[in-house]
This record gives structure tokens, C-alpha cells and sequence, in this order.
């Protein structure tokens, strides 16, 4: 990715930065991060609207909603190419996290 900046020269000079593998996940993690907030603000106007179906948030915009996860990110990719985008389904029930616990196998000392 190349984000283009305006340098201090002047604003006709324009510098090309490369942003690393490294920055670009943190954008979109940070991007998904905010778009989870917005969802969690809004999630009861989403509920009565779109409650048991998927949606697909970005800039805190409903980009799209489908039964089908799949058939509704295939339709946003398409659209907006592949960028970070929050989708979910809504649902009133919170999902638990489920962490597996290291299993130790028991050696008996002689």
C-alpha cells in the first residue's frame, strides 16, 4: 500500500511512503476495533431491523446485510474492494469466548 503525503516544501511536492505488512494490520485492527464499538452503540436499532442476519459495518455505515455471511461479503468485496470490514450477526445472545486449557499428561516418578 502507498499512501501518498504533501511535504513541507510545498504543496505541489508530493512524497510516496510504503506502508509495511506491520502497519497495515494495525490499521485494520484498529479499524475493526472502532467498527465494534459502533456496532455496540447501535445494536438495538440493528437488532429490531436486521436481528438474525449478517451485516457489514464500515465507517460506521451498514454497508450491506444477507442471511448468508458468505453471499453478503463476496457482494462487499466486490463493491469496495479487499479492505477491513466488521460483519456480524446480529443477535441479542453474546458469544462467549472459548479458550482451550493446556492438557498435561501425568508422569508418574518412581
Amino acid at each position: 500500500m502507498v499512501a501518498a503525503l504533501t511535504s513541507q516544501n510545498g504543496p505541489k511536492r508530493r512524497k510516496s511512503v510504503v506502508l509495511s505488512q506491520k502497519d497495515i494490520e494495525l490499521i485494520d485492527e484498529a479499524t475493526i476495533r472502532r467498527e465494534m464499538k459502533w456496532y455496540e452503540e447501535k445494536k438495538e436499532e440493528y437488532l429490531q431491523k436486521y436481528e438474525g442476519k449478517y451485516i457489514a459495518l464500515l465507517n460506521g455505515e451498514l454497508l450491506d446485510s444477507d442471511a448468508s455471511i458468505s453471499e453478503m461479503a463476496k457482494r462487499v468485496y466486490e463493491k469496495h474492494g479487499y479492505i477491513a470490514v466488521f460483519m456480524t450477526l446480529v443477535t441479542r445472545r453474546s458469544k462467549p469466548y472459548r479458550i482451550a486449557s493446556p492438557r498435561f499428561k501425568r508422569v508418574k516418578i518412581a
